[in-house]
């Protein structure tokens, strides 16, 4: 044999042995039981989620007790996301923390000339189940007021 043939070989086997190597790796993750790369295509959508969304919220309350979510604005932001973020923060940050964003809001609320009839502002944590509130139920199943405070009128 050549020596241009045996190094044709050797090439030919490093290769092959190559292409093993990604294959198991390809199928690897497929083989496990998983999504993930290199076959991922989103795995935060390949599991079950939960039917229920939380959400952590600004709602004024008119003097007979109806409510209203608060616009972003009132808690400080024009971004829905960062209202709600803002609003899951100072929950989470304890009773003063809770307490100086409700009356931020209040305060904000009375600035606002269509939230004319909201007397008591709440920061609370609300759980609806998402398939019935697209549905039309807008009730959530489950309420946590964690604070309250009256509009400065």
């Amino acid at each position: 044999m050549s020596r241009p043939q045996a190094e044709a070989g050797a090439t030919g086997w490093w290769a092959a042995l190559v292409a093993v190597g990604l294959t198991v790796a390809v199928l690897f993750p497929v083989a496990r039981g998983t999504d993930g790369f290199p076959l991922s295509n989103y795995p935060m959508f390949s599991k079950p989620k939960s039917t229920t969304a939380k959400v952590y919220h600004a709602v004024g309350l008119s003097p007979d007790g109806i409510g209203r979510p608060l616009s972003p604005e009132m808690v400080g932001t024009d971004e829905i996301m960062q209202a709600y973020q803002t609003v899951k923060l100072a929950i989470r940050g304890g009773a003063s923390t809770a307490d100086a964003l409700c009356a931020r809001a209040a305060a904000n609320v009375l600035d606002d000339e269509d939230y004319a009839s909201v007397t008591t502002v709440q920061l609370r944590v609300d759980v609806f189940e998402s398939v019935q509130y697209w549905q039309g139920e807008k009730t959530p199943t489950r309420s946590r007021v964690v604070t309250t405070c009256a509009v400065p009128r």
